[in-house]
């Protein structure tokens, strides 16, 4: 049986009637993220850790514009480009946080509406705010 390690999460109220609230747990051999749009959730994806010298190259160069991720579909529209993008970036944080250059399988499971909301952001907006709330919690 795994043992959790930690588990942090991160609300945000978009508007009175949206909430986004982004949590992680982390386990000995993975993480798990939820990125939830009114506590719902509708796709997840499993994400495989980098080798060990992309991984290097990563954390030593945030900047990096060739960083992709492998990623599996196991619930949701896989092919839904905005998610894609989200999830490719969430590991890119993720990954370049990583402590001790030890990378875990992440699990992303998120909601297919943080794009379709009238909350009056961009999608770069949401993405922004979903990286923000990340960040402030690894």
């Amino acid at each position: 049986m795994p043992v959790q390690l930690q588990q942090k999460t991160s609300v945000k109220q978009l508007t009175p009637s949206i909430e986004l609230s982004v949590s992680s747990t982390e386990f000995q051999n993975k993480r798990i993220i939820f990125i939830k749009y009114n506590g719902q959730i509708d796709s997840t994806f499993d994400v495989s850790a980098p080798d060990s010298s992309t991984l290097f190259e990563l954390q030593s160069n945030f900047e990096s514009d060739t960083f992709m991720i492998e990623k599996k579909c196991l619930l949701g529209d896989n092919l839904d480009l905005k998610l894609s993008v989200l999830i490719n970036h969430v590991s890119k944080l993720i990954y370049t946080k990583a402590k001790g250059g030890e990378a875990k399988n992440l699990i992303v499971s998120l909601s297919s509406k943080l794009f379709k909301t009238d909350s009056g952001l961009s999608d770069f907006d949401v993405i922004i705010l979903i990286l923000q709330s990340l960040s402030e919690i690894i």
